[in-house]
């Protein structure tokens, strides 16, 4: 079945001379993996995700001279930065309200269908809201690191969307398998990332939180089975180096993968 698959890495790449055929196995770095079905789309729908390489290199070409340049700057900067909301992408996507609230830090199994109507709490964030990117405004472009755009270092706003959990969520925590992935080198820190993302899922109500071992060849492999996450488990892995889950090179085809989490139930 074919799938869009996203993943986010950070690790360092170690070289160790490993052929694809035989991975080492080593107990390295983390990856949050996000399954989704892929949509069909008309072929101009893929505007929404990436833009033509061409409106990219044109706005590194600025027109000093417009005494609009600023202003045309900053529209393509917000649009080059902006970030398709998932119903841009899946127009069927069913809202509910979210189940994530940070008065709760036990699991939410009494609230998987959402909160009460009368839970008040203002800690959500507005899909309009914007962080500014740069909060200096340079005088000289020989300031301490002054990053100009133009030779008179002018002030240019740079707005990016502001992150964190939105009033309404687009899964139904009691319906998620989420699964945990660590591929690639060491980074320090990973424990850390498992541990919140862990902690973070089960405040939003998912229970259903595995492992994968040993990177990408745990998809493939029989006989690595997943691991079964929790808060209790993770609590203290921070404390330790390395990945919980280990980490390999190489691995199966992404097809091999998508197929694995199919047939596993992963949807998150």
């Amino acid at each position: 079945m074919d799938m869009l698959t996203g993943t986010g890495v950070g690790s360092t790449t170690v070289a160790v001379g490993i052929s694809h055929k035989n991975s080492v196995l080593l107990r390295s770095s983390p990856i949050a993996s996000l399954t989704l079905r892929k949509p069909i789309l008309p072929a101009n729908s893929l505007r929404i995700l990436r833009r033509p390489a061409a409106a990219v290199r044109a706005a590194a070409e600025i027109d000093l001279s417009d005494p609009d340049w600023k202003v045309k700057y900053e529209r393509d900067f917000e649009e080059r930065f902006n970030i398709p909301h998932i119903t841009d992408v899946f127009p069927d996507a069913e809202a509910i309200r979210s189940t994530f609230c940070l008065k709760m830090r036990s699991p939410t199994e009494d609230f998987v269908g959402g909160y009460p109507s009368d839970e008040e709490w203002h800690g959500y964030i507005n899909n309009n809201d914007r962080v500014l990117l740069k909060v200096i405004s340079y005088s000289s472009p020989t300031s301490a690191g002054a990053q100009c755009i133009d030779p008179g270092c002018s002030w240019v706003e740079q707005w990016i969307h502001r992150a964190g959990p939105r009033e309404k969520i687009y899964f139904r925590p009691e319906q998620v398998k989420a699964a945990i992935i660590t591929c690639g080198g060491l980074c320090p820190g990973l424990n850390d990332v498992i541990r919140h993302i862990v902690i973070t899922l089960e405040i939003y109500g998912v229970k259903n939180i595995v492992g994968i071992p040993f990177g990408y060849r745990g998809f493939s492999d029989k006989d690595l089975t997943e691991m079964p996450l929790s808060r209790k488990v993770v609590q203290n892995i921070h404390l330790s180096g390395g990945s919980l889950l280990g980490v390999s090179r190489g691995g199966p085809s992404v097809s091999e993968i998508v197929d694995s989490m199919e047939e596993r139930g992963i949807n998150m």
